[in-house]
């Protein structure tokens, strides 16, 4: 059963617009054209990833380098990169993320509509899972499941959400330092941390925010000191636990890049400040949820963003931060981890991601802590 993959990391936007018109932002664009072979490494043997038909010889011409060099390292053939799916037979659509944006995306490249309608799950039901809210809701669940106290870990506080400026003070003086957040962003675009001092220029702008988008979400802000997350997989109604992502963000909240070591090593690293076994209790409980709250409705890869955090000298997981119902750079690394460990290569390395204004700076990254080789869509 052959899948065709589409890199469309715009599509945390186009939800927020709802429609499946609207221009990306330069940015995002450029990092839809330029990345859109990263979804080589999560493809299997034989399935199809389709970029732009309109690319620069050039860039190209550096993709066939790019692809011979992944081979090599990866120890396989892969999938294979085309510009159009046209005549491909395949049975599945697999973008980044579903919306109606990516369905006329896919249309636009030439996959088949029947293909498109069997893929595709229902667009308002997914921009709604992803409203912000749903996170929210999922802490709450996980306060009814899981003893956090007999793990040494507090009880997480659900984000609230408000619609009226009221709300927002009443928050302030309960929590102090805060993250105001629009129900839908992208890449730390419409996340605000707001402190007691500054709670003026927020309301400057909250009216904006409202009208934007209706509500926005208030969470407490936390001294963390690590970002990860648990990948998982919906599948005919069923979420199951995929595995672990470790990774950084810079410029603000935007992603910065992940580190790529087996779950074992990721989950040795957490456990060195939290508890073990509050993991694993995160992990079965929120298969439980997410079957539950997303199983029937999507298909395919997402992961919930948590963090470590820090109270004085001890230190606690907040349990859900984000629900990224799409697929994410953790299951990138996750697969990249996976291709690199079955051709024997040991050892942690870095995936980093970065976008500018040209293919000449926008690349993808994966730097071996030996600097024994390098895979990017830039000169390494």
């Amino acid at each position: 059963m052959k899948k065709v993959f589409l890199y469309n990391p715009e599509n945390d936007i186009a939800l927020s617009h709802g429609s499946g018109n609207f221009t990306p932002p330069k940015n995002a664009l450029a990092l839809s054209r330029y990345a859109s072979p990263v979804m080589w490494w999560v493809a299997g043997e034989g399935d199809y990833i389709i970029v732009p038909d309109d690319m620069p010889a050039g860039y190209m011409n550096a993709l066939d380098l790019w692809q011979e060099q992944a081979r090599a390292v990866a120890g396989c053939k892969g999938a294979e990169i085309i510009t159009s799916a046209r005549n491909c037979d395949v049975s599945e659509a697999v973008p980044w993320g579903w919306s109606r944006h990516a369905v006329r995306r896919l249309l636009s490249a030439g996959v088949d509509a029947a293909v498109v309608s069997l893929s595709a799950p229902d667009a308002d039901k997914v921009r709604d899972l992803s409203h912000r809210r749903t996170a929210s809701g999922i802490v709450s669940r996980l306060c009814d499941e899981v003893d956090f106290m007999a793990c040494g870990n507090p009880v997480p506080w659900p984000a609230m959400e408000v619609r009226e400026w009221c709300g927002v003070e009443q928050f302030a003086s309960k929590h102090g330092d805060f993250y105001c957040k629009m129900p839908w962003s992208s890449s730390g675009r419409g996340v605000r941390r707001v402190t007691s001092d500054g709670l003026h220029y927020l309301k400057n702008q909250f009216d904006g925010m409202i009208k934007a988008q209706g509500s926005v979400m208030l969470e407490p802000a936390y001294d963390k000191t690590d970002d990860f997350a648990m990948l998982f997989e919906a599948r005919d109604g069923k979420v199951r636990f995929h595995g672990y992502s470790l990774f950084f963000n810079d410029r603000g909240e935007a992603y910065g890049g992940n580190l790529i070591a087996s779950d074992a090593e990721i989950r040795q690293f957490l456990a060195k400040k939290v508890s073990g076994d509050l993991l694993e209790q995160l992990a079965a409980a929120l298969e439980r949820i997410l079957s539950d709250t997303v199983g029937s409705s999507y298909q395919g890869f997402m992961g919930v963003d948590m963090m470590i955090a820090r109270d004085g000298t001890s230190h606690f997981i907040v349990p859900c931060v984000e629900l990224n119902l799409r697929m994410t750079m953790g299951v990138v690394a996750h697969s990249v981890g996976e291709k690199l460990r079955n051709a024997g290569h040991t050892g942690r390395r870095l995936m980093r991601m970065a976008v500018g204004g040209s293919a000449d700076d926008v690349f993808v990254q994966i730097v071996p802590q030996n600097n024994v080789f390098g895979i990017g869509l830039s000169a390494l």
